[in-house]
């Protein structure tokens, strides 16, 4: 049924539990994984806050990317899956879109905050515009603190 899934990560810790469960996942099902991370540029309003350059900010943004894509592949690697790592630029919901539609994925794994109300209205939900547009089905990875 699944041949080739595609997890996004952001590196916050609702990601980083999508990740691992697609790791584990893929693992389970002796599936290929293709990690991404989508940069997205930042608002040109935070540029005059914090006094840098627009490219120094575009650079570290693009570093920050590369490091979270590392971290996760560092976890498959561990797990001994077949995996590929993709860094994208762009709106996350669109990037990963395109980027299932042209790795041709059967799945698409997301975390979530799980926000509520209030919340959830004032600051939306990559999750839900993401499997609004989505190619293919889509899993959301529901944020679950440790305990």
């Amino acid at each position: 049924m699944f041949h080739t899934i595609l997890v996004a990560t952001g590196g916050s810790p609702w990601s980083n539990q999508a990740v691992a469960y697609a790791i584990q996942m893929a693992k389970d099902y002796t599936l290929q994984l293709i990690i991404l991370h989508v940069v997205t540029e930042t608002p040109p309003y935070f540029v005059a806050e914090a006094g840098t350059s627009p490219e120094s900010l575009l650079a570290d943004n693009e570093a920050e990317g590369r490091r979270i894509l590392a971290d996760a592949a560092a976890l498959a690697t561990e797990a001994g899956i077949s995996f590929s790592t993709e860094l994208v630029w762009g709106r996350a919901p669109e990037g990963v879109c395109r980027i299932a539609e042209e790795q041709a994925c059967d799945l698409i794994i997301v975390g979530s905050r799980a926000l509520k109300g209030f919340k959830r209205l004032m600051i939306g939900s990559i999750s839900n515009a993401i499997a609004s547009k989505a190619p293919c089905p889509i899993l959301i990875v529901k944020w679950r603190e440790p305990s």
